[in-house]
């Protein structure tokens, strides 16, 4: 058949294909390299709920809270959804971030950051 694209097989007839195949699976093939399927979908739910906030490099940290308030007003109404529909709570939050060695202890005496 030579074919490597799911164009190049659409292009085939059917009886080709049902030569090849057989009618069951030809006609699978027919509908399927033309985007078309015969079974239902399933509505699957997702597996992590994701959310991003970028914003310039600061020390501020009323900033920062700020930024982390509207993370929070986005992440809460949708973490309450999900518990709802698949009774589940998140367990793991993960928060990312760039900063120099420097910004931070420059941000909070406090902390030292070893090298």
């Amino acid at each position: 058949m030579g074919c490597i694209t799911a164009g190049q097989v659409s292009r085939l007839s059917f009886e080709i294909l049902e030569k090849r195949f057989g009618q069951e699976r030809a006609q699978w093939i027919s509908l399927a390299v033309r985007g078309k399927t015969m079974t239902q979908s399933k509505k699957r739910k997702a597996k992590s709920l994701l959310a991003a906030k970028s914003f310039e490099s600061t020390s501020d940290f009323s900033i920062l809270y700020k930024w982390m308030s509207i993370l929070v007003a986005e992440l809460v109404p949708r973490m309450i959804l999900d518990q709802n529909m698949y009774q589940r709570k998140a367990k793991t939050l993960a928060l990312y971030f760039r900063s120099t060695i420097q910004e931070i202890e420059a941000a909070n005496p406090l902390c030292h950051v070893a090298s």
